[in-house]
């Protein structure tokens, strides 16, 4: 099965791939690693495939998209990492190449430290970003990130136990 057969764009692939991380993770309700593994190969193929392509940001810039694997694995590593800790109340936003951790964080301060987020006074929430990167600093709200750079949110359960 080819997941990512229908997404022409680099936006296309990363939306689909943050539905299909929430759906197939092995520690969501039904989630199945070998299908979750099988996703991440895919989705890095996709976006090789997509490498220079000319796309337009949010506001209306052109831009040529540059493919970086290092940056692409270390994103879906984290998120997979902020999946399985299955935190009540809690939001997870990828936005960028930046994730961001909003709602009731405050009991998962330490872990959310040993994970190498980072809190963002300002904003009350919890970071993470590949310190390689250049960004310039911002006081936009998530909001207004979210649609300058497209987002993503998964809203966090916390699991049951029998």
């Amino acid at each position: 099965m080819n997941y990512f057969k229908n997404c022409k764009t680099v936006a296309e692939v990363k939306k689909h791939y943050r539905k299909l991380a929430m759906l197939c993770h092995p520690d969501r309700e039904g989630g199945d690693l070998t299908a979750m593994q099988e996703v991440n190969r895919q989705y890095q193929l996709a976006l090789q495939n997509l490498h220079g392509q000319r796309a337009y940001s949010s506001d209306g810039r052109e831009f040529t998209y540059q493919y970086d694997q290092h940056l692409e694995q270390l994103l879906m590593a984290k998120l997979e990492e902020l999946l399985r800790l299955s935190m009540g109340n809690v939001e997870i936003h990828i936005i960028g190449t930046w994730i961001w951790v909003t709602g009731d964080t405050k009991p998962f301060k330490e872990v959310l430290k040993e994970l190498q987020l980072t809190y963002h006074w300002q904003r009350q929430c919890w970071y993470f970003h590949d310190g390689n990167s250049s960004y310039r600093r911002s006081n936009d709200s998530l909001d207004e990130l979210a649609e300058k750079y497209g987002a993503r949110s998964f809203k966090q359960q916390r699991k049951q136990l029998h």
